[in-house]
Formats: structure tokens, C-alpha cells, sequence
């Protein structure tokens, strides 16, 4: 599947208190953990993101990027929301939580091979789900009247795939958080 008609929003909106930051400009190994997941966009080819946070639109080594407003004090559906009307052209959506940095590339490549751009498409891994995740355009008839992503989700078609990466499932919420294997 062409990844050109997919877009990315990433959503960082959160102002990062229990991180101590806000999580996009988090620096590990030299990058901030929203150049790590742009770095691994770039390698995709996804030419359509919108980043939710316009305060980091000058940290950003990337340009060529769509920043939407949105409050931290918003839930993460209007971020998701702001985002999907700021990408419109797309064909589907790949819905990333920017405290998600460390998912494989390999895990992203297989959940596109695995789009039907009918069905949500969320990982996997020992049963359990995590992110990012993939929408199709249907999402549209539900998400402007829901109240919450779960929801919205729960009038959608909803698939998941089994993946061998565990880091889909590793939130950092605290600097604790960041996986041994990814520290220094």
C-alpha cells in the first residue's frame, strides 16, 4: 500500500507535568522524541503529518510539517480530531502519541502492509494494545459526535495485529519510563 495517500498526526499537546516537560522536546540520545518519531516517518515516505503542539514549531529540525493548536487541557480525542481535519486529503491515519518514540519501524511497515482503509488497525503485543494506531476515513461519521476516542472506536470496525514489539506498549509518562534496553 502507498503510504503517500496515509497522513500522520502526532499527537503532543500534553504539557508533560508528571515528565517534568512537555514529552515532544524530551531529548534522548540527542534527538527530542518527536525528531525520533519524524525520523522514522522520513524513512516511510508519509509526505502529510500535522504535529499537535504549535510551540515546538521552532525546536523541530523537520520542516515541512502542519502544527495545530490545541490546549493541554483538552482530551486526546479534540487533538485527534484537529488532526484529522487538518489532513483531510488523506486516505487514513496513522494516530501517534508522541510519549510512544521508541515503536520499531518494522512494526509501522507491517501495520501498513496490514491497512484495509476500512478497519481500525491497532498493534499488539502479548494480547495487549498499544500505539500508534490506524484510522480510516470512516472515522469521520463518529468522531465529531463522540465525547472520547474509546467511544468513537466503539462504533468502528476494530482489528488488531500481533506484533513483536513491545515498545508499542511503552507509555512514557515519567523520565523512570524510558525502557533499559533505550537508555544511554
Amino acid at each position: 500500500m502507498p503510504t503517500s495517500s496515509l497522513g500522520l498526526v502526532i499527537l503532543a499537546a500534553g504539557s508533560g507535568k508528571r515528565f517534568g516537560m512537555p514529552k515532544a522536546l524530551a531529548i534522548y540520545n540527542n534527538q527530542t522524541f518527536l525528531d525520533i518519531i519524524l525520523a522514522k516517518v522520513r524513512k516511510l515516505k508519509i509526505n502529510y503529518v500535522s504535529v499537535i503542539n504549535q510551540e515546538v514549531k521552532d525546536t523541530v529540525s523537520t520542516q515541512n510539517l502542519n502544527y495545530v493548536l490545541n490546549q493541554p487541557e483538552q482530551d486526546m480525542c479534540s487533538s485527534v480530531r484537529l488532526g484529522l481535519k487538518s489532513l483531510n486529503e488523506c486516505s487514513g491515519w496513522i494516530v501517534w502519541p508522541v510519549d510512544h518514540p521508541f515503536v520499531d519501524i518494522s512494526t509501522l511497515e507491517s501495520m501498513i502492509d496490514s491497512f484495509d482503509f476500512e478497519s481500525v488497525l491497532i498493534p499488539s503485543y502479548h494480547k495487549k494494545a498499544g500505539h500508534p494506531i490506524l484510522l480510516p476515513t470512516t472515522i469521520n461519521k463518529y468522531i465529531e459526535v463522540c465525547k472520547s476516542l474509546k467511544e468513537t472506536l466503539a462504533f468502528m470496525k476494530v482489528r488488531y495485529l500481533d506484533v513483536g514489539d513491545r515498545h508499542i506498549l511503552t507509555n512514557i509518562n515519567y523520565k523512570e519510563d524510558i525502557p533499559n534496553d533505550k537508555l544511554l
